[in-house]
């Protein structure tokens, strides 16, 4: 009797796709209301890696105590640059949350994951300028 080989799934590439936005530089949980750029659509395997690295970034991501106490909620739009072998570089806070904590936080959620895996195989790109939005909610 021969054991089949274990398949792991991952979310529908298509889906993905069309959830990556349309910004220049890619604003990653804005995706829900723009359409993935026609270059993401026949690139699926980019717009997974962009989604991988947003769960991770969301994974390094830590509600202030104080901000929490005090019932503070914002967002923070982080960006920086994504260099072929993973490392990320050039973190800076793009648009304030309005509260220092938050945007400290948000910046820490990107500047902690340091190196992330190298870019899909196919890529062409070096680097690659990317921005997030780091959302603070009670909710």
């Amino acid at each position: 009797m021969s054991a089949k080989p274990i398949q792991h799934s991952r979310p529908p590439i298509a889906a993905l796709a069309n959830k990556v936005s349309q910004l220049p530089t890619k604003t990653l949980n804005r995706v829900a209301t723009h359409k993935a750029p026609a270059t993401l659509q026949s690139r699926p395997d980019e717009a997974y890696y962009l989604a991988t690295l947003r769960q991770t970034i969301e994974a390094h991501k830590r509600y202030p105590r104080m901000a929490r106490h005090l019932g503070i909620q914002g967002r923070a739009t982080v960006a920086f640059v994504l260099h072929r072998d993973g490392r990320i570089t050039g973190v800076q806070v793009r648009t304030s949350s309005g509260d220092t904590g938050l945007d400290a936080a948000a910046f820490a959620a990107v500047a902690d994951v340091e190196r992330f895996r190298p870019f899909p195989e196919g890529s062409t790109r070096q680097t690659w300028p990317i921005s997030v939005e780091i959302i603070f909610s009670l909710k």
